[in-house]
């Protein structure tokens, strides 16, 4: 009788241990699957469909207009503009995942974003436009609050290092290659 009873005790402890492990397995997959679901992509423009954008710099509006495939600087046309510099900025924002996405928010003021410290506008080719709204940072985390104007009751926390593609002055914007002149420039000799 005690051996059977041993016996019995060892296959309820094999049963207990399989049924933790399966139980534990099936706790980590939901919690991956809830760390993906927590980081979406905030916008749903890719940087090819972008044509325009318009943001602050160093205190000053600048907006820069795709004319077929060169970017030009808007009221000025003998800027010669750096696309690779505008593209990587567009490409920050079209690729800017969110931390942590908050729901249902009534107050922007909490988050910063009722005077945000920066608007962008971007418009598509077919004539869409988005506006992003960078708030203050969470002094905790160092994440940026965002939100988007189709959906002020949903703030994005996103990486810092997207606000910070905001610095810097104009000239950061101006194609340097050797050789390039402005289109203004007088090349005949006196």
């Amino acid at each position: 009788m005690k051996r059977r009873n041993l016996i019995l005790l060892v296959l309820l402890m094999i049963a207990l241990i399989s049924v933790y492990y399966v139980i534990r397995y099936n706790n980590l997959e939901k919690q991956e699957e809830q760390n993906t679901d927590a980081s979406e992509k905030v916008l749903s423009l890719e940087l090819s469909d972008v044509v325009f954008i318009q943001f602050d710099l160093d205190g000053q509006q600048v907006i820069f207009v795709k004319d077929g495939d060169t970017w030009k600087l808007s009221g000025d046309d003998s800027f010669r503009v750096n696309a690779s510099a505008v593209e990587s900025v567009i490409l920050a924002l079209t690729d800017m995942t969110s931390e942590r996405t908050l729901e249902e928010i009534t107050d922007l003021a909490e988050y910063g974003l009722d005077d945000p410290v920066q608007v962008v506008v971007l418009k598509s080719q077919e004539g869409t436009s988005c506006n992003i709204y960078f708030g203050r940072s969470n002094e905790t985390t160092g994440n940026d609050y965002v939100c988007l104007d189709d959906d002020k009751t949903r703030v994005y926390t996103v990486s810092s290092s997207v606000a910070q593609t905001f610095t810097g002055n104009l000239e950061n914007y101006r194609d340097t290659e050797e050789g390039a002149q402005s289109p203004e420039a007088d090349t005949t000799e006196s």
